[in-house]
């Protein structure tokens, strides 16, 4: 599975791929500028989008947008990272599309445990499935 990474901090891409790593049967990609990154989006399709959301020339949202616009991207998951803590933020990111919102700096534990979910589409472990009858 090859996760893709777009983050302009390279201190936390790096980071980010050593949590990663725990992940056996995944290729982590970074990429610091998000521009080599849609590029690269153009030619390989990730099974998992992880971006942050301030980033210099386009940030995480106008970056999610232009990803979707891509061929083949509509299913592919994304979590949105960021130190702005904000409603608005969050309800925005959800809207152009991440299943997941994580401020910085990340819960290791958390951040791989959704990571595995959404690759692996599992549902959350904390949910209770319940039978409506």
């Amino acid at each position: 599975m090859n996760i893709l990474v777009v983050d302009d901090n390279r201190v936390n891409a790096a980071l980010y791929r050593q949590v990663l790593s725990a992940i056996p049967d995944a290729a982590t990609f970074c990429f610091s500028d998000p521009f080599a990154a849609l590029k690269w989006c153009r030619a390989q399709t990730p099974d998992l989008l992880i971006v942050d959301y301030r980033m210099p020339g386009i940030d995480g949202i106008q970056f999610m947008r232009a990803f979707h616009k891509l061929r083949g991207t509509a299913s592919v998951p994304i979590i949105m990272l960021t130190a702005v803590a904000s409603p608005v933020l969050w309800q925005m990111a959800i809207d152009a599309g991440a299943a997941a919102f994580f401020l910085k700096p990340i819960d290791k534990t958390r951040f791989l445990a959704s990571v595995q979910m959404l690759v692996h589409k599992m549902p959350p472990p904390f949910v209770k499935q319940v039978a409506v009858t």
